[in-house]
């Protein structure tokens, strides 16, 4: 078979593709490749109409011909109508998927510089606190030593010295727990966002480009493995405490973090909002492309204004 016979057979097919189909192609096809830069490289390396961004909306036209065959006369304006309609929905597939992608990806970084700045204190404090929790204990076990007035100012000496880490609060320790606590809710929430868009519009097909959906994993393993790290110290801290006869006023266990919780907490109460937001913009932006370029100018300024209420939650 020669490939301009196994063109035409492709295109017969293609033309009866749904806009929805064609939006799954064109997730498929960026996640094809490792990151979003070569999936970019391999596209431009072809014509434009053959892009996945253009080639669907000449052949959603072709679909609407082809289905105005059977009317005599042929009517223009129906086939003019459905080539809108099927243009239309692919185009606003298509911008939801591009704009789930940028949603992300500029959290992404900061979210990421967020967690390791976290994470490195948090490494930081339990080392400093378990030196902390220790001279606590050995200041009342100096202080509970009875020994010769020689030896009086040397164990002033070592007192004072340790007096400079026995004081570490609870307090900056839960501070740091609620910021990682922060962080998985933030990045917990975009990931759950995007598997309702996904499962609502495209069939579960997932839509990140590659690199970016590794980099919200590796973030959320990062910032589990730091939640680990936590708990596991806490755990020993109450343990010393009791040991050396110390309380404070919050128990180190009441300071654990409750993974699967928070989680649950951020799918049900965060995600379906963001996911709603990033859906109510696509739609809007989706449908200025369109009036921008079939409209004329008052209509697409018209509906521009409007999105701008509903950004700024004003009422005309």
């Amino acid at each position: 078979m020669t490939l301009s016979v196994t063109k035409r057979r492709l295109d017969q097919i293609e033309i009866y593709l749904t806009p929805k189909e064609w939006a799954i192609r064109l997730a498929d096809a960026i996640r094809k490749y490792p990151s979003q830069d070569e999936f970019t490289k391999a596209e431009l390396k072809r014509p434009y109409a053959e892009s996945p961004f253009r080639r669907p909306y000449a052949l959603l036209q072709q679909q609407a011909e082809v289905q105005a065959l059977g009317s005599k006369p042929r009517n223009v304006e129906a086939i003019r109508q459905l080539t809108m309609k099927l243009q239309s929905e692919f185009h606003t597939l298509k911008t939801l998927i591009l704009e789930v992608n940028t949603f992300v990806m500029l959290d992404a970084e900061t979210l990421r510089l967020k967690a390791a700045l976290n994470l490195s204190a948090l490494h930081a404090l339990v080392l400093q606190d378990a030196f902390a929790c220790t001279a606590r204990g050995t200041t009342q076990w100096i202080k509970g030593c009875k020994g010769a007035d020689a030896g009086k100012e040397e164990r002033q000496t070592v007192l004072r010295e340790l007096a400079r880490y026995r004081n570490a609060s609870s307090s900056t320790i839960e501070d740091i727990a609620r910021g990682i606590t922060w962080l998985i809710v933030e990045i917990f929430s975009r990931q759950a966002a995007v598997q309702i868009i996904q499962g609502r519009y495209f069939d579960g097909h997932p839509l990140l480009y590659r690199d970016l959906e590794d980099e919200l994993e590796e973030m959320t393993q990062t910032l589990e493995d730091g939640v680990a790290v936590l708990n596991e110290y806490l755990a020993t801290r109450e343990v010393s405490l009791k040991a050396y006869g110390m309380t404070e006023d919050k128990s180190p266990t009441q300071l654990t973090i409750d993974l699967d919780r928070i989680k649950g907490d951020a799918k049900e109460r965060i995600a379906a909002d963001r996911a709603g937001r990033w859906i109510r913009y696509s739609k809007q932006k989706a449908t200025a492309g369109i009036l921008e370029a079939t409209a004329g100018h008052e209509t697409y300024m018209a509906h521009e204004w409007n999105r701008l209420r509903d950004i700024f939650e004003v009422e005309p």
